[in-house]
């Protein structure tokens, strides 16, 4: 059977992975499984002590259209894939579900279309409600990265600097939105589609439904 996709799990730390995760993503497969076939999802866990470095592992291992990133602090709806991969299979580039950042001022993990080198990466506060939407970055939390971007910086020889922190504007930019530079300045385009929640496990679980609101 062909693989369709790939999900990949960056691991920093060895303590339990949580239980509200393992739960999520055990019923992802399953869904997976259901609409795509038995063993059309391939799972690939990196562990390390560089996040940067589990990221890029996960960008080498990754087969068939896409690689679908989640971060084991989060907890996310079974058909999370199903629906990021309709995009994907339409023609997008990289499509990121919505989450929120751990930590105040409570701000979703994406960020405004008018990124450029000049301006510092805001984030994306008013972000449009139950749909999809064009960005200028994004946490990896949960995001589908297409084969497209994975075919080019594997062709290129430049999976290893994938997403190697950048230095902009007088600070170290972090892993992910270095990456996000990286794949805007290949001239790809980067969606979120904001239908598709997902919670930021803390003592709490932040999410849409907790207060925030976007427009």
């Amino acid at each position: 059977m062909a693989i369709r996709g790939t999900i990949g799990i960056a691991r920093t730390d060895h303590f339990v992975i949580p239980f509200h995760f393992a739960y999520s993503l055990i019923n992802l497969i399953r869904h997976c499984d259901r609409i795509w076939g038995p063993g059309s999802v391939r799972l690939e866990i990196v562990e390390g002590s560089l996040l940067e470095e589990n990221r890029i592992g996960l960008l080498n291992l990754a087969k068939g259209d896409w690689l679908l990133m989640i971060d084991t602090d989060m907890t996310f709806p079974h058909d999370a894939a199903e629906k990021l991969d309709r995009h994907i299979q339409e023609g997008k580039d990289l499509v990121t579900g919505l989450y929120f950042m751990g930590y105040e001022p409570v701000a979703p993990a994406i960020y405004s279309p008018e990124v450029t080198d000049r301006t510092p990466a805001v984030r994306y506060e008013n972000y449009l409600r139950d749909t999809i939407f064009e960005i200028g970055g994004c946490g990896m939390g949960i995001c589908m990265i297409g084969s497209t971007i994975i075919d080019d910086f594997k062709k290129n020889q430049q999976v290893a600097e994938s997403f190697r922190r950048l230095y902009k504007l007088g600070k170290h930019v972090g892993e992910d939105l270095s990456f996000c530079y990286r794949v805007r300045d290949k001239g790809y385009t980067m969606f979120c589609d904001s239908r598709v929640k997902a919670g930021h496990l803390r003592p709490y679980t932040l999410s849409e439904s907790q207060g925030y609101v976007g427009v």
